[in-house]
């Protein structure tokens, strides 16, 4: 019997192919996707972002394939209860847009008003963020 496969969106520190291996244990095919109607916060005292919903707003980031349960309780793990995963409909590179599970921010008091920046995470944070997130 085949293992079911599902697909993830990724929108801060999962995007980098780094993380994502380091918390699944393997390198999954992936390719740049735009999630519509979402919005991706920066976080009062964290380095990562936060997503949630919100009209005439569009994310980039990236569409990993082929996760099998046991990596979805990997990054499961990873992202804590500050997250829950859900399912959206994403607009892959590939031009056709297909349902992926993402993981959505759940605590809105820790909402910045700005946009996450991925330009000040790459110049500020990902080298420590490779550091200190390893596989658990």
């Amino acid at each position: 019997m085949q293992a079911t496969t599902r697909s993830l969106f990724t929108y801060g520190s999962l995007m980098y192919e780094a993380v994502c291996f380091r918390v699944v244990g393997r390198g999954l095919p992936h390719e740049r996707a735009q999630l519509h109607g979402w919005r991706r916060h920066a976080l009062k005292g964290r380095t990562y972002p936060g997503a949630v919903p919100q009209t005439d707003c569009v994310i980039d980031g990236v569409l990993w394939h082929g996760l099998t349960e046991a990596d979805l309780v990997s990054l499961d793990a990873f992202e804590s209860t500050e997250y829950e995963r859900v399912t959206a409909t994403v607009l892959p590179a590939s031009g056709q847009t297909q349902p992926a599970q993402l993981y959505a921010w759940q605590d809105l008091t820790l909402l910045e008003p700005d946009d996450w920046s991925v330009t000040r995470f790459e110049q500020e944070h990902v080298h420590s963020f490779y550091a200190t997130h390893r596989p658990r």
